[in-house]
């Protein structure tokens, strides 16, 4: 089964993590398989793992062990499978108290979402993906994909389309390049 994520990383060209300069760097690795990990549906198993993560099954016991030690990875020992820690949540939600742009936009958001009663989202582009940092959501409304802190292909969102027809044409073919094109939808065109 492949992941997001390993989508994501073919669709560049390699293995490293989005932003990652160095693909060798243990950092790098480490990113690259928490995002391995964080791509799948539900919490899988080594094997799962090593198909997506293509590294060699003795380095890749070995990081998974490391980054269970430190808290960023759980080990579920009765189903065998893996899933984020907590030290990530501690992590993200420190990160998230502290980014500027969805505090700065909180109170624009309530008041729009006050007066129109509509699903709004505030997102930013993320090399050629689209990053939700805040959403209000309407009582009656279908079920969306969007949610804050998760990230979707750009081409075939709402929000990553507004955000693509607004790029000059030298950052939008960049954009354009760093896409997958798979179809998650019965209509995603």
């Amino acid at each position: 089964m492949a992941t997001r994520a390993a989508a994501t990383r073919r669709a560049k060209g390699g293995a490293a993590a989005p932003g990652a300069r160095e693909a060798s760097s243990p950092v790098a690795r480490a990113l690259s398989l928490l995002e391995t990990v964080a791509g799948f549906a539900s919490p899988p198993r080594f094997s799962e793992i090593e198909g997506a993560a293509g590294l060699p099954k003795a380095t890749l016991h070995r990081m998974l062990r490391l980054l269970e030690g430190e808290g960023a990875l759980r080990f579920d020992a009765h189903a065998r499978r893996y899933s984020l820690g907590l030290r990530l949540i501690r992590l993200a939600r420190s990160s998230w108290d502290s980014a500027s742009l969805a505090e700065v936009a909180r109170p624009h958001l309530d008041a729009l979402f006050a007066r129109h009663g509509v699903t709004l989202h505030l997102a930013c582009l993320d090399s050629g993906h689209v990053l939700y940092l805040d959403k209000r959501a309407a009582r009656v409304s279908p079920t969306i994909f969007s949610a804050v802190g998760r990230i979707g292909p750009a081409y075939c969102t709402g929000v990553g389309k507004a955000m693509l027809a607004a790029l000059p044409a030298a950052e939008l073919e960049a954009a354009i390049a760093r896409q997958s094109f798979e179809a998650h939808t019965p209509n995603t065109i």
